[in-house]
C-alpha cells in the first residue's frame, strides 16, 4: 500500500526487500538448528560475533537495492523532518571544518572543499 502512495509505477518494489527478510530469517533459524544439533547450545562470544557479521553482510547486500527504489521515487529530496538534530549537527560540522559532508550521502561519495573561509 505504501508503494502505491508514492506512485502507481512503484507498486511492489519494496516487496522484494521484505520477502528477502523472511528468507534470511528462515536461513538463520536453519543455521541455528544445525548448530544446536552439532552441540552448540549456548551463545558464545564467537557465535555472537558471527551473528553480528551475518546481519552486517545481509543488510549491506539488501539496503542498497531498497534505497535505490526510494531514490528513484524521489524520497531523498528535502528534509524528512522540519526539525532535525542530525541535519543541524552536519551543517555545523560543515561550517567548522570547511568540508561539505553531505557529499558523503551521494553516489559516488566525494568530499568537496567549500569556498567559504574557515571559522576557527
Amino acid at each position: 500500500m505504501g508503494d502505491i502512495m508514492i506512485g502507481k509505477g512503484y507498486s511492489g518494489w519494496s516487496m522484494q526487500f521484505y520477502m528477502a527478510q523472511a528468507v534470511a530469517i528462515t536461513v538463520e533459524d536453519a543455521v541455528i538448528a544445525l548448530a544446536r544439533r552439532a552441540g552448540i547450545n549456548k551463545p558464545t562470544p564467537m557465535t555472537r560475533i558471527i551473528g553480528y557479521i551475518w546481519v552486517f553482510v545481509w543488510f549491506s547486500a539488501m539496503i542498497p537495492p531498497y534505497a535505490d527504489g526510494q531514490v528513484a521515487a524521489g524520497l531523498h529530496v528535502g528534509e524528512p523532518f522540519p526539525i532535525s538534530p542530525t541535519s543541524h549537527a552536519v551543517r555545523m560540522l560543515n561550517e567548522t571544518i570547511n568540508i561539505d559532508l553531505t557529499q558523503l550521502f551521494q553516489f559516488p561519495p566525494t568530499l568537496l572543499v567549500t569556498d567559504a573561509p574557515m571559522n576557527i
